[in-house]
């Protein structure tokens, strides 16, 4: 997946990528479709997931998607899509995710795609261990 890709929540609570669903939300969780991963948002705003991801994650005061460690993700009541990296700087606009259609009562859930779409891209952009050889054993005198 690729910077400009299109996620969509639609009304069926369903998360589409390119015209195939790859999630679902029910009330607070969001239940990948072809695994078994899931997070779900709590009360006190701290976001779960199975797996569990490697650092912790809080939905602020301000519905803000904090990042154990640093880093943010918030979005306006416009859509507007801010992306603070764990150094504390923000991300520049040209790699910011775009979100139109968007309804604030729906923050926390457009959050979430996000973290998804994110964690996904990095996923992809990481290259593939490097192969490993071991040698011949040697033979036996």
């Amino acid at each position: 997946m690729d910077a400009k890709t299109t996620m969509e929540i639609k009304a069926d609570k369903g998360v589409y990528l390119k015209g195939k669903k790859i999630a679902t939300f029910d009330k607070n969780v969001m239940q990948l479709t072809e695994m078994k991963d899931n997070m779900a948002i709590m009360k006190d705003g701290s976001v779960i997931s199975e797996p569990a991801m490697p650092k912790k994650l809080k939905f602020n005061d301000k519905d803000e998607l904090e990042i154990e460690g640093g880093g943010k993700i918030a979005i306006d009541d416009k859509g507007v899509v801010t992306l603070v990296a764990p150094d504390g700087k923000e991300i520049p606009k040209d790699v910011k995710p775009k979100i139109t259609g968007f309804k604030p009562e729906a923050r926390r859930s457009a959050s979430l795609v996000l973290l998804l779409a994110m964690t996904s891209m990095t996923a992809e952009l990481k290259p593939p261990p490097p192969a490993t050889t071991s040698a011949p054993p040697a033979p036996k005198k």
